[in-house]
């Protein structure tokens, strides 16, 4: 850990330094919805907070007022390291509302700041979450966090890279058994469990979830080619390393969104009325697989089909809560295309 005294940036890998962060900083202050005077920025993933609190100073550098920051962190032991860089103040050196470090594997608490944002950052976080549906879920309630036209910015290991590695450095990335995931080996040795996200995967994500695509962009490796010989050769041969997709939230295709615990489910014709504990009611279509019983924690978010404005888009995930490990209480996920 840094200390007051030392420089918090000096541990940052250099290609987060160098390419990723700036890239982002970049991205983040083209792309801001035209009305925002400050970045009101929720931050996913933020590892041990030091990426973060250089990202901050790069907006500042580049004319962009800080507003205020939430973090959330999926992983219980950099969530400590983050609080403690909290705890030391960095981020206050920059002027800025901090709000305390949240930590939560589904992001069960960015409802409550629902409109509060406008800009979701989440770097190299979604391929470490094995399975799609969780995935999308933390989309959802990062779409309600996010004000109308807020935007969220997705970085990700590019699959051409990982593809580059199965052919070149053999010992560096290594598929499992399913040929969707594999495990990602650190300059230390220490393996990481990485799902192969397409571009195709995240943009169908973020239709469903009432987002639009507003840019893909590969991050440009030039000035990390000195860092090492890799960097140089993914450089000469054109092949993208990491890449941003920009997403906004569109005001026009949300509809609805309610969450909590199931306390009847009962069937209505060609709907199903799912009533929560604090005596809402939300009509969703009937399907036979629907996977839903009292007890249940539900979460409905419906949205206009991109495609067919006329049409509803319902998202309905469901888990069952009490159980220690929160990565896997995860059930399953319905979603359902109707005529309005």
């Amino acid at each position: 850990m840094t200390t007051p005294d030392t420089n918090p940036y000096s541990h940052i890998d250099q290609l987060k330094s160098r390419v990723i962060i700036p890239t982002v900083a970049d991205i983040i202050c083209s792309e801001i919805p035209p009305t925002s005077q400050e970045l009101c920025l929720l931050e996913v993933g933020p590892g041990d907070g030091s990426s973060t609190d250089l990202l901050l100073q790069l907006v500042k550098e580049r004319g962009l007022g800080v507003k205020h920051i939430r973090f959330v962190e999926t992983n219980s032991g950099m969530y400590r390291e983050l609080s403690l860089y909290w705890a030391k103040g960095y981020f206050g050196e920059t002027g800025i509302e901090i709000m305390e470090p949240l930590l939560s594997v589904l992001g069960d608490d960015l409802p409550m700041y629902e409109n509060s944002f406008n800009v979701a950052n989440i770097q190299m976080v979604l391929h470490q979450m094995s399975n799609p549906d969780l995935r999308s879920l933390l989309f959802a309630r990062i779409l309600m966090a996010l004000e109308n036209r807020g935007i969220a910015v997705i970085t990700e290991l590019h699959p051409s890279y990982l593809d580059y590695l199965l052919k070149e450095e053999t010992g560096k990335f290594k598929l499992n058994e399913t040929g969707s995931a594999g495990i990602y080996y650190s300059s230390s040795g220490v393996g990481q469990d990485v799902e192969i996200l397409t571009l195709q995967d995240l943009v169908v994500m973020g239709l469903e979830t009432g987002f639009k695509l507003k840019k893909v962009k590969n991050h440009d490796l030039t000035p990390a080619v000195d860092v090492k010989t890799r960097y140089q050769q993914l450089k000469e041969n054109d092949i993208p390393m990491v890449y941003s997709m920009v997403f906004e939230k569109e005001e026009d295709r949300f509809l609805s969104y309610s969450e909590g615990c199931v306390t009847q489910c009962k069937r209505r014709g060609s709907f199903i009325d799912i009533t929560f504990e604090d005596c809402s009611t939300r009509a969703v279509p009937f399907n036979s697989d629907l996977p839903l019983q009292v007890g249940d924690v539900a979460v409905i978010l419906q949205v206009k089909d991109p495609g067919n404005l006329n049409a509803v888009i319902t998202n309905l995930w469901t888990y069952t809560t009490g159980q220690e490990n929160l990565t896997k209480r995860f059930m399953s996920v319905a979603r359902i295309i109707n005529e309005a």
